[in-house]
This record gives C-alpha cells, structure tokens and sequence, in this order.
C-alpha cells in the first residue's frame, strides 16, 4: 500500500465495507467479519513472515548464533514492515518496504531483513544462547512503535490468570482497524496430577483467529523454519486448533489454552499494539465514544459509539490493561447500580458485577477492577477467580487510580487535603494516608487523580485553575509540582501518558500540556487537543504490562525453538468476509472498491483493478 493516504482496516460485512467506501473510507489488510459476540474473525493479509534463523553467507552477515534464538525479534518485524507498509514509513527505514517487495525472495530483501532483525535484536537485548528475556521483548517493541502513536500492552500468565485464546481473538479485533498481536507460546512438561512446568518459550506473529462459540482456531506467522539459513523461506501460516484445559503451574489453578498439534505449546504470554485511542461520552452520556485520532492505515480520525448496556448515563470509565476491553458503570435512581464490560467493535455489553453506589473505576496491571462504591468502599474484582475484597477508606475519596510502580491504589481525598495508598493483599486491604496540608479546597464532587509511570500521583479540580503532580519521597514528606497556565481553566479528568504528557480537560475540551525549557506549556499537535469531552469524561489508552521479575525471569522464560510446526498454509486473501470461501459476496466488495485502494488491493498496488480480478477468481471457492 502506498503511503500517501490513510485507510481503515475494518470489514464486518460486505455491507459495512460498502459503507466506508462510500464515505471515503477503504478498508485495509485487517479483515474482520463478525456474527455475534462470541462468533468473529480476524485476518491480516500481506503479513511478513521472516525466517529467525540466518547464518554468515556471501554478503550476508547472518545473526548471532545464526538467529536461533532470535524469535522476538523476528515476530515484531513481521507487524513492524506490515506497519510500515501501511502509513508509518519512518518507524525503522530498512523494513520500509511493501509485501511485494519481500515476496520476490530476493538477496537484496534478504539482507535488508537481516539488518532489521539485527536491530530489533539489539533493542531487545536478544541473547544468542538464552534469547529475549525480561522487559527486552517488550522494551525492543516500544521502541520502533513510539508511544506518541501507538499503545503496546504485555500481558503475561500469572497466578489464577492466563491468557486464553478467545482472549487473544477479543484483543485482535479491538477498534476500527484491529490490532497486531505478538503471541507467545510456551513449552511445558507434564508432572504429576494436572500441573505442568514451563522450559522455555518462543514467540509468534498472529495471521488469523477464528471464533466459533468455545471453538478457536488460530493461525500464526511462525519465525521457525527448517528450511535454508542463507535464503527466505516461503511466506506462510500455520494454523491450529486450540483447547482450553485446566492445568496447575507453580500451585496455581488456572485455565490455559493447549495449541493442539504444536509440541506442548501453551499460550502464555502476548504483545498487542494498538493504534493511540481514547474515550469520552455524547452528550447524554448514554453512549461510550471511542476516539481513534490514528490508525494501521493512512491517518484517521475515527470514532465509535457504544451505548451503555442499560440505556442509563454513565457515570464513568476504564480501559483494561489489555486495551481490548472497557469497563463502565451506569445506576438507575433509587437502586443498585452496575460495573460493566465492552469491546470496541464486538455487539453488547456484559455486566460483571452490582454496586450500591458506583461512583469511579480503574483497573490494575493485573486485570483486576478497582471500583468506589460510595465515598469510602473501595471494591476489588477478580475475575480470574471470581473474588471479589473490600476496603473502607477512613475519609472520604474523590477519585482513584491504579499506581503501577507499586500496586496499589491511590485515592484523592479533597476533605482531607491527603492521598490514601491502599493495598488489597492476601492477607486483606489496608491503607495509608500521605497527608498535604497546602491542597488547596478541591471541589470534592469534580476531583480526578491519574498516577504516571514513575508513580507520581497528577490531580486537580474544577474549581481550581492547577495541576499538581505529587510523589511520597523516601522521607514520606509529599515533593509537589505544579502545572499553572492561561488556557489551564477549570481542569478535571486529568490523564499522563508514557511520555509524561499531561493531559485534562479544560472548560469542556481536552489540552496537552508538555514540560519544556519554558515550563509546562499546551501542546495543540497532540492527537485529543481540542476534543470535546461532555461532564468531564476522558480517559486515553496508556500500554501496561503484569510483568513480574520474579515470576517471569529465569530458565523457564529462555527462548527454545520448536521441534517442529504445522503445515504451511496460504491464507485465502480474497476471502473479504471471511466466511471460508471466495465467492459472489466476495466479488461485490472488490467491484465496489474498483478503482480506489483497499482490501480488495490483492496485488498491493494500490488499486484495486482487472489483475486483483484475476487472483479474486484463481482463489475461487472454498478456502484451504
């Protein structure tokens, strides 16, 4: 595709397409057709599929240990040269090439892949024993996808948790032009009883999922082959089924999902990348608005509205540390009230749990859901072992956030002039309280607290025109800064991203502020700058990871290649709809696109025409 123009990468139906080409919007290579809420699927065409094993050759300068151990960066380069090749050129130039190009299996392309996998293996801090450990796969990612466009989560199994297929399916489909997933799979020995042990693992890049009520069927890009170590092997997927088993590992009960047919795989562990998005309200508040101001193809901005799953105003929201799912609460007058969920792009809204009073959320790294139930009950949900604990504050709270850095949740107490770090533990919940008597008189109903990467608590109120950014030193005496600005005007629902960009909204729109050599100034380049947010609701993607040192460290965690893997398989790029065959349905959405750029581009020249005709009717029927 060419880099010129921005298209979204959504198809549901053929109609929907139609729909998007008459507003000028052309899909894409993420094709996704959904049925239902627990009947989709997703497919990438013109993913690369890179060989992980290379060796010195003639003007070739191989990989360390002759890539053996090279399988993180080789999955991400596959999604980083998709990318690329699809409106991002500038991300690493040495994969700026399109599918095209990488299929004519030359020694140029070769050794233009070599040098990318290379670079990807140095930022990862790739091993040519041991492989990718720690944050380096996750670390190697956010750097050539940068955080000022794009949002990557690493989820790990953990505990009770694991992640399952249909998890990973729900994540891919995620806003209107899906997301890359990086999954991983690990190897694990059988022991006595249902427990099972990891040795090592190895890391893939998803082609297809398919969801069938408790039926999933996933296909990959599998950086292993046992072909040359001198020439690129041919692009292909493998594809699996899959079942969900329940297994112990480290003592710990959980349901882990088993890749039939490929060694003793397990799904363990993923990285999602998502194009930057957010949310806000309509002015009813009766719908979520999903903001999406950049997308996998061609700029954007998108939008998408969800109304709430009882046709009640929200009261408020979060996204999931996954990205794929939000949670939101809505309470009718005189009764209990309701946490819910929803995915972007999935029909309906589930919901997960009854409150008395909702009155905010947040999630945690972990997948947990921290929600106030009235001023001072703080309620915790696990719904990975379907627990739930609880916590009264001693005052009472404005607001609550997540703190990554240390796991615990921070809340606002405008009557108190502190915060309160509450820790929800094995052993029960428990708080302290970080008094800071120079708060000003906070308006306690318009409070909003955010915490950043470097677990600095942000806060304001509408009735005071200032931002305070405050961390606990190691004395526990408060250290404060504080945002003051002309446009800085009546401020709530303040958010940080990754980059420390300081983000509120100010009398009704959303402002960036960014700190410089002049101080704290407003950004308007930031993609939300302007955005109207009704009743102070906002909140902006953020990545996050679950990542445990001493959980996900060590042997176990050391990249080990395959013994083998499936059957190649050329994915039926023509199948538009993804119903398992080419046929009619599928020749009306390439006429519909005639002429323009869009899914139906099989030959990824940037027209859909008389030769993507061609291959249309060469794939004709059913799909393999």
């Amino acid at each position: 595709m060419s880099i010129q123009k921005h298209v979204v990468g959504t198809v549901a139906t053929s109609v929907v397409l139609a729909t998007l080409l008459v507003n000028g919007r052309a899909s894409g290579n993420i094709i996704r057709n959904i049925s239902g809420p627990t009947t989709f699927s997703y497919q990438v065409n013109q993913m690369p599929d890179f060989d992980q094993r290379r060796e010195v050759g003639d003007g070739i300068p191989g990989l360390p240990g002759a890539g053996s151990m090279y399988c993180a960066p080789t999955a991400a380069c596959n999604a980083l040269s998709y990318v690329q090749a699809h409106g991002y050129p500038q991300l690493m130039p040495l994969l700026d090439q399109p599918y095209s190009y990488w299929t004519q299996y030359t020694s140029g392309g070769y050794l233009l892949e070599t040098l990318g996998l290379a670079l990807m293996g140095n930022a990862m801090g790739t091993d040519p024993v041991d492989g990718t450990g720690g944050t380096g796969f996750e670390n190697g990612v956010e750097t050539y996808f940068p955080s000022n466009l794009f949002c990557v989560s690493h989820v790990y199994a953990s505990g009770n948790y694991a992640p399952t297929a249909g998890e990973i399916a729900v994540v891919a489909m995620g806003g209107p032009s899906g997301s890359l997933v990086l999954p991983v799979v690990g190897w694990y020995d059988d022991l006595p009883g249902n427990a099972i042990a990891r040795d090592g693992g190895h890391v893939l890049t998803l082609s297809k999922i398919t969801v069938n009520g408790s039926a999933v069927t996933i296909c990959f890009r599998d950086p292993w082959t046992n072909d040359s170590k001198f020439t690129q092997s041919t692009f292909a997927s493998q594809c699996y089924a899959t079942q969900n088993q329940s297994v112990t590992v480290n003592g710990k009960a959980r349901t882990m999902t088993k890749v039939l047919d490929y060694g003793s795989a397990y799904l363990d562990e993923y990285i999602v990348i998502r194009p930057l998005f957010g949310l806000t309200v309509v002015p009813d508040l009766l719908k979520i608005k999903f903001l999406f101001p950049i997308l996998f193809e061609y700029g954007g901005p998108d939008t998408l509205e969800v109304p709430t799953g009882d046709g009640l105003p929200l009261i408020d929201f979060a996204i999931a540390p996954n990205l794929a799912k939000t949670y939101y609460l809505t309470k009718p007058a005189g009764a209990a009230g309701k946490l819910w969920e929803t995915v972007p792009g999935i029909p309906g809204s589930t919901s997960v749990a009854t409150l008395g009073n909702p009155i905010k959320v947040t999630t945690g790294r972990d997948g947990k859901v921290y929600a106030m139930d009235g001023n001072r009950i703080i309620r915790c949900y696990d719904f990975a072992t379907g627990t739930n604990a609880m916590y009264i504050a001693p005052f009472d709270l404005a607001d609550i956030d997540y703190d990554d850095t240390t796991d615990t949740i921070m809340g606002l107490s405008t009557a108190a002039k502190a915060l309160h770090r509450i820790t929800f533990g094995a052993a029960g919940a428990s708080g302290v309280t970080i008094p800071y008597p120079a708060m000003p008189a906070l308006d306690q109903g318009k409070g909003s607290i955010a915490m950043d990467r470097m677990g600095k608590a942000w806060f304001c109120s509408e009735n005071v025109n200032t931002v305070f950014g405050l961390i606990q030193l190691p004395t526990g005496a408060p250290q404060v800064e504080m945002i003051n600005h002309p446009e800085l005007v009546k401020p709530r629902g303040v958010n940080v991203d990754p980059l420390g960009r300081v983000t509120v909204i100010c009398d009704g729109s959303v402002k960036t502020f960014v700190n410089g050599p002049a101080g704290w100034q407003p950004d308007p380049t930031v993609p939300f700058s302007g955005q109207f947010a009704p009743g102070g609701h906002f909140v902006e993607a953020v990545g996050r990871t679950n990542f445990n040192p001493a959980e996900h460290t060590g042997p176990a965690y050391r990249n080990v290649e395959p013994l083998a893997i499936g059957p190649d398989l050329q994915l039926c790029d023509a199948d538009l709809d993804l119903n398992g065959a080419v046929d009619g349905a599928d020749l009306g959405a390439l006429l519909a696109q005639w002429g323009a750029d869009g899914t139906a581009d099989l030959n990824d020249d940037d027209i859909v025409d008389g030769a993507d005709l061609g291959l249309l009717l060469s794939e004709w029927g059913l799909c393999p």
